[in-house]
């Protein structure tokens, strides 16, 4: 896995060698270039994610997936299916790569055979999620606190959608 390196090192940029006509103006510019060379790394070092995708790369093709069409991921065996809105896809990437490739956004892990939309849950038991689409995805224990963290934190950034708790199950309601 290659190592992410600083700006300086991504970039091969040269010094201004033009003189300023003021302070200020060095000062203003030199903001626009720290600016330029974050963007830089941000985006080089995969902490930029402009265009949600997911790309599977099998039989010599890449497949690209926006991950707003997926619902869930499930294992079986040697398999890994992506269940989107429309269809499911077979594909032959372990589990655990797409769970690397899908670590910074709304997807959890609840199941060694699962990998799960959060956006598209609505309701969270104890021992499953109830998709929107009415599918059930189970929650093993090993996995039940790291669900339960990230739940709530996509539930405080989620302004259109609010959690209501009735009898130990919560469930996602839409603000209007």
């Amino acid at each position: 896995m290659m190592k992410c390196g600083r700006p300086s090192e991504i970039v091969n940029y040269k010094k201004i060698t033009k003189p300023l006509a003021d302070d200020e103006s060095e000062l203003r510019q030199i903001e626009h270039l720290t600016g330029i060379l974050k963007d830089i790394e941000k985006t080089f070092c995969g902490k930029r994610r402009d265009k949600k995708v997911l790309i599977i790369s099998q039989k010599g093709k890449e497949e690209i997936f926006r991950e707003e069409d997926i619902l869930y991921i499930e294992r079986k065996g040697r398999e890994t299916r992506i269940y989107l809105r429309e269809s499911e896809v077979l594909v032959t990437s372990r589990l655990e790569e797409l769970e690397e490739q899908l670590a910074d956004t709304d997807f959890v892990r609840c199941h060694k055979s699962y990998l799960v939309n959060l956006d598209e849950i609505r309701q969270f038991r104890r021992t499953e999620f109830v998709m929107r689409n009415g599918e059930r995805i189970p929650i093993s224990r090993n996995f039940q606190e790291s669900v339960k963290t990230k739940f709530y934190e996509l539930g405080k950034r989620k302004e259109t959608e609010t959690l209501i708790k009735t009898a130990g199950t919560w469930t996602v309601v839409q603000k209007y």
